[in-house]
Order: structure tokens, then sequence, then C-alpha cells
């Protein structure tokens, strides 16, 4: 009885012989194929690695870009914050020069009003002032007859 696991000298070279007929019509085959194979590995290899050196290109080409719109943006920014600070100070000047204009404009008001009533303050007193120099005139006069008439009659009671 022979034991089936092991095989014999007679399979052994069997085997060997199938081994040598399928290298023999299938090796070149197997050649072209591995030949093949290896063709669409290098190919899909360098197709990767142009792939991959395109995109590392246009990331960079689209940093760039973003950092020329990133820059352009903010002196764009600059220049319209510098223009309406401008506009800004501009209408605060004007605003301050129609604020001193009113100022100026009442404090002349005021002023004239104030010499007008200086004036009339003026009359109205210089006036009094004449009144009363008139008033003290003729009681000056008044006096001065009602002492000459009692010197008058002194001077007869003393006769």
């Amino acid at each position: 009885m022979e034991n089936h696991t092991e095989p014999s000298s007679q399979q052994t070279a069997e085997t060997e012989h199938l081994n040598k007929i399928r290298s023999i019509l299938f090796g070149e085959q197997i050649q072209r194929q591995e030949q093949r194979f290896n063709q669409l590995e290098t190919h899909i290899n360098q197709t990767f690695e142009s792939m991959n050196t395109q995109f590392t290109q246009q990331i960079e080409q689209l940093e760039r870009q973003l950092t020329q719109q990133l820059h352009e943006l903010s002196q764009r920014l600059d220049r319209q914050l510098t223009q309406e600070a401008d506009t800004r100070k501009d209408a605060i000047e004007t605003v301050e020069q129609a604020m001193r204009n009113t100022i100026e404009h009442q404090i002349e008001s005021t002023k004239n009003r104030l010499e007008h009533q200086i004036e009339q303050a003026n009359a109205v007193m210089s006036d009094q002032i004449e009144q009363q120099k008139s008033t003290d005139e003729a009681e000056k006069s008044q006096l001065s007859d009602l002492f000459g008439e009692i010197s008058k009659q002194l001077g007869k009671a003393s006769q």
C-alpha cells in the first residue's frame, strides 16, 4: 500500500515535466503580461508623479494669486479707510468752521446789542445829569434869590 500523502518520485517527475510544458506554453505569455504590467505600473507612477507635480504647481500658483489678491484688497481697504478718514476730517472741519462762524456772528450781534444798550444808558444818564444840573441851577438861583431877600429883610430889620 502506498502512502498518498507523500508524492512518489514518479509524480514529482510528472509535476516537473508539466511545469516545464506550462513554462514553454505559457511562459512567453506570462512574460508579456508581466512586461505589460510593469509598463502599466511605470506609466501609472509617471502619471501620478506628473499629476502630483502639476497639483503642487497649481496649489503654489493659487497661493501666489491669493497672496496677491489679499495684498491688493489690503491696499484698497487702506485707501478706502484713508479716503473715509479724510472725508470725515473735512466734514468735521466744515462743521467746526460753521460753528465758529455762528459763534462769531452771535458774539458780534451780542456786542452790537450791548453797545446800543450802553449808548442808550449813557444818553439816559446824560439827560438825567442835564436835568439834575438844570434843577440844581434853578435851586441855586432860587436859593440865591431867597438869600438875597433874607439879607434885604435883615438889612431892613437892622436899620
